[in-house]
């Protein structure tokens, strides 16, 4: 008698992040008949593109942050970005797109909210069935634990959201403001301050570019040079519309090398401003700015092949022998990279499941 049989139960999966991989992993397994629930800290989605003035709140982005990555390139592909959105978005517009994306594909209904994920281990029977056990509690309410079965994890919170602060000689003696680039919200606080980025990504160029504007000094500190690309491209393109992985595949690899390292150059020529690289151009992640050129000319210092030696009211760039007197340091580097909620006997399979 089928009529008495009963469908297999839906596998159950935890997805951890409400940001862009979270929120399309859930949409994922609702298309493959998946149960799926993401558990998010924060009452809100959007992840580290979620701006809050609130120290300590919201993700990685500062009040001006641009997206580096032109919208048809880092849109979802059975969604596109509306047509009347800027090529290189706002922070604000890309929320407002994963906003449209959670709606149209009823995604909200799925979310757990205020949620903190403490812990996800193998459960007991994972040797048999792969299960595991994640313990949560209420952001508000830490001793409110809960511990949930689930046939699944999906990790979607990358590793930005966790900063660490390096350890230089003397941090622990300088009198002035010491901050994480993940803790900076606006320039606000740092008008006419001399101040010392350490870093040279896409954070680090972005605040230097942007303090120039209201710091009596600002100071940008590499132990290494860097590409710096623009967002436009030929014609005045967005840069990712001439080369990206597509282009990649229809010229030798040296060559499309070349062409990168000649369109880096033409606009400014980076052993003249100190920042030659000596790794290939794709061999690290490219740095991002059309200010930074225009930046050194007018306001900015950048020292390269640096050791920071910090004392009560200055810093010695080692290298160079010289001290600096500074008010702030920023630091635009060192996140954790490993999800550290995974208990050290956890069992990781590098094969995907899902």
């Amino acid at each position: 008698d089928t009529s008495s049989k009963k469908d297999p139960p839906k596998m159950k999966v935890a997805i951890i992040g409400a940001g862009a991989s979270g929120l399309t992993a859930l949409r994922q397994c609702k298309d493959e008949g998946i149960e799926g629930v993401i558990l998010e800290k924060e009452n809100y989605i959007g992840g580290l593109w979620r701006f809050n003035d609130e120290p300590g709140k919201g993700g990685t982005v500062y009040r001006s942050t641009i997206i580096n990555t032109s919208k048809e390139m880092m849109c979802f592909s059975d969604f596109p970005i509306p047509s009347d959105f800027a090529p290189f978005m706002h922070n604000s517009k890309v929320i407002e797109y994963f906003e449209m994306y959670a709606k149209k594909f009823d995604l909200y209904k799925h979310i757990q909210y205020n949620t903190f994920v403490e812990r996800v281990e193998p459960a007991k029977d994972y040797d048999q069935t792969g299960r595991w056990d994640i313990t949560t509690h209420p952001c508000d309410n830490p001793k409110k634990k809960t511990t949930t079965t689930y046939d699944g994890v999906i990790v979607g919170s990358g590793h930005h959201w966790d900063p660490r602060m390096p350890d230089f000689p003397g941090m622990d003696k300088f009198k002035g403001k010491q901050i994480h680039s993940h803790d900076y919200k606006d320039y606000r606080g740092f008008e006419n301050q001399r101040v010392i980025i350490v870093g040279i990504g896409n954070s680090a160029v972005d605040l230097a570019c942007e303090l120039s504007h209201h710091c009596s000094q600002v100071y940008l500190s590499t132990r290494r040079g860097t590409w710096v690309f623009s967002r436009l491209g030929p014609g005045g393109q967005p840069v990712d519309h001439v080369f990206n992985r597509f282009t990649d595949k229809m010229i030798p690899f040296w060559m499309f090398e070349d062409e990168l390292k000649k369109a880096c150059n033409a606009r400014f020529d980076h052993e003249h401003y100190g920042l030659k690289s000596n790794h290939r151009i794709l061999a690290q992640h490219p740095t991002m700015s059309d200010e930074l050129p225009g930046t050194f000319v007018c306001y900015t210092h950048c020292y390269i092949d640096f050791a920071c030696i910090f004392k009560s009211c200055t810093v010695e760039i080692k290298y160079l022998s010289r001290l600096y007197n500074v008010d702030n340091q920023v630091v635009t580097t060192l996140y954790l990279e490993f999800v550290n909620i995974l208990v050290p006997s956890a069992k990781i399979s590098t094969s995907p499941s899902l």
